[in-house]
C-alpha cells in the first residue's frame, strides 16, 4: 500500500476526531432550526393561563395535581420552507429526563399532520395523567421537546435520513419553588418583643419593612419578616408532621399570605401593574396553584377590607402553609 495515502489518510481522520472535540453534539450535519420551538407555552393546571417560561416551577405539587399542557405555533408550509422537508415525514415528542429514578422516556410523541391546529397555528398538546405518575418531578428533571424525523428516507447530503434524527428542540428544566428565596423566620425572646412594641410574651409577629409590596421576589427576605416566639419555634420543631404542629404551621401561614396580600394590594397604586415575579404576583400564584381558585379571584378578595373571604378560604385548606411558606 501507498505510504503517502495511509499518512494522508490518517491526517484526515486526525482532521476529524478534531472536528468532533471542538463542536457541541448541537451541531448538526443536515439543516436544522435553532428557534422554531422557542415559543412553547406550558401550563400545569387547566386553571391557569399558558405562559412562555424557562423552566416549569412544579412548587412542590403533589403529581395527582399536575395537569401538564404544553401550546405549540408551528405553520406547516413555513416549516417546509425552512426545513426542506415533508412536515408529514416529521413527529412532534415530547422527552423526560429523570436524573433521580435514573429514567428516560416520551412523554408524548405524534405525527405532525395528526396534530390538531387551530386558525391561529396553535396546538395544546396533553400529557396523560398515567405518564405523569411515572417520573418524580423533581429539580433534576428534564424535559426535551423535539421535532423528529420519523421514517427512513433516502441518503442525501445535508438531509436527516434516520428515524430519530432531531430537526429542533427545546429544552425545559424542572424547577421549585425551593430554589428561590425564602421568608426569613427569626426566634424571638421576651426582650425582642418588647423591642418592636409588643407584649413579651408575644407568640409571632409578621413585620414588613415599607409599604410597597410589589417588588422583586429576590427582595423577600429584606421586606418581610416573621418572628417565632421560642416556645412556638419549640413545639414546631418538636411536633413537625403531626397534628399540634401542622395546626400552629397552618395558622401562621393563613396569617402571613393573607397579610401580605391584603397589606400589600391596599397599597397597591391603581393602574399599577404586578411584577410577574415579584411578591403579591407570587404569593397570589401560589395560593391560586394550592387551591384551584383563579388567581384574579384571590387578587380580588385580598383588595376587600380585612381580606375575610381570603382569610376564609386559606384557612380551609390544610397542608397548604407549608408549601407557601416554604418551611423543610
Amino acid at each position: 500500500m501507498n505510504t503517502e495515502k495511509i499518512e494522508n489518510a490518517s491526517e484526515k481522520l486526525e482532521i476529524k476526531k478534531s472536528w468532533f472535540r471542538k463542536f457541541t453534539r448541537s451541531v448538526r450535519p443536515f439543516k436544522y432550526s435553532e428557534d422554531l420551538l422557542d415559543n412553547i407555552e406550558f401550563r400545569l393546571n387547566d386553571f391557569e393561563s399558558f405562559k412562555l417560561e424557562p423552566s416549569i416551577n412544579v412548587d412542590q405539587l403533589q403529581l395527582d395535581q399536575i395537569n401538564l399542557e404544553f401550546k405549540i405555533k408551528l405553520d406547516q408550509s413555513s416549516l417546509e420552507e425552512e426545513l426542506s422537508i415533508d412536515p408529514g415525514l416529521l413527529s412532534l415528542n415530547i422527552f423526560i429526563d429523570d436524573a433521580m429514578l435514573k429514567k428516560r422516556g416520551a412523554l408524548f410523541s405524534k405525527n405532525i399532520n395528526d396534530l390538531e391546529f387551530d386558525e391561529n397555528n396553535d396546538c395544546v398538546l396533553t400529557i396523560e395523567k398515567s405518564e405523569i405518575f411515572k417520573y418524580s418531578w423533581t429539580t433534576k428533571t428534564k424535559i426535551t421537546i423535539a421535532l423528529v424525523l420519523e421514517k427512513n428516507r433516502e441518503l442525501t447530503i445535508g438531509q436527516p435520513y434516520l428515524p430519530g434524527h432531531w430537526l429542533a428542540k427545546k429544552e425545559i428544566p424542572i424547577t421549585q419553588e425551593s430554589d428561590r428565596p425564602r421568608f426569613v423566620f427569626e426566634v424571638a425572646d421576651p426582650q425582642k418583643f418588647k423591642e418592636l412594641g409588643l407584649p413579651p410574651d408575644t407568640s409571632y409577629f409578621i413585620k414588613i419593612l415599607g409599604d410597597d409590596l410589589n417588588q422583586p421576589i429576590e427582595e423577600v427576605a429584606e421586606i418581610i419578616k416573621i418572628y417565632l416566639s421560642k416556645s412556638v419555634n419549640n413545639v414546631l420543631a418538636k411536633t413537625e408532621g403531626k397534628n399540634l404542629g401542622n395546626s400552629l404551621s397552618d395558622i401562621i401561614g393563613y396569617d402571613l399570605i393573607a397579610t401580605i396580600l391584603s397589606a400589600g394590594f391596599s397599597d397597591l397604586s391603581e393602574g399599577e401593574e404586578l411584577l410577574e415575579d415579584g411578591i403579591l404576583y407570587t404569593t397570589a400564584d401560589r395560593a391560586s396553584k394550592k387551591t384551584g381558585i383563579d388567581r384574579n379571584i384571590i387578587i380580588k378578595w385580598a383588595k376587600e377590607p380585612g381580606a375575610p373571604k381570603l382569610r376564609a378560604m386559606l384557612q380551609s385548606y390544610t397542608g397548604l402553609s407549608k408549601s407557601l411558606l416554604g418551611r423543610d
